[in-house]
Formats: C-alpha cells, structure tokens, sequence
C-alpha cells in the first residue's frame, strides 16, 4: 500500500504536475455568459484549452448541456455555513488542499 506523500514532497510533485502555457491573444475569451458561444476543449490533447472545438462537436455540446441542465434539477438549496476561519485557507498550509480543525492537517 502506497503512503501518502510527506509535507517535504508535495512541493516538488506540485512542480511536476504545472503546466506551463504559453500566453493567449489579449482578445481571447471563452467565457459564454460575454461570447454567448459554448467553450469545448480536448483537455487530453489540448490541455492548455486553446482550440474551442464546439462548433466541430455540436451534438457533444448539446449533450453535455443537457447533463448540466439535469444535474441544476436534482440540486437542493444549500444551508450556508459561518464563513470558515482562517485555518481553512489553503495559504496556510503551503497552498495544499486538506482537511482543517480534525487535528490532521498537514503543516
């Protein structure tokens, strides 16, 4: 059984995880709620999502907008909880995502 990684490793996997893209054009968006068009990407093969491939792919576009629009029905109100302390922000333990306030956080 694989341990998990020490808080000494996790800063060089992190390095060896980034992925460094190049610049987009300064006009680019794929943001739909100011283009008004769908964003797709091959996240496989194009991780830096530079070709929007949803007018190549219109029936995959539809399909995933119906799973989006199904998954927005089947959600409940949230009951929203007190803002989290400090403790929760992930800065203070090297930018790593963990559990917080159960005794077991790394350090």
């Amino acid at each position: 059984m694989e341990q998990a990684a020490s808080a000494l490793q996790l800063p060089y996997i992190r390095s060896e995880a980034t992925l460094l893209c190049t610049p987009r054009n300064p006009g680019f968006s794929c943001d739909p709620a100011i283009t008004k068009q769908s964003c797709l990407y091959d996240v496989e093969h194009d991780p830096c999502e530079t070709d929007n491939i949803a007018e190549t792919y219109p029936d995959m576009v539809q399909h995933l907008r119906g799973l989006l629009v199904r998954h927005r029905q089947s959600l409940v109100p949230q009951s929203n909880l007190p803002t989290a302390p400090f403790s929760a922000n992930p800065s203070v333990w090297g930018d790593i995502w963990t559990t917080w306030g159960s005794g077991g956080e790394v350090g």
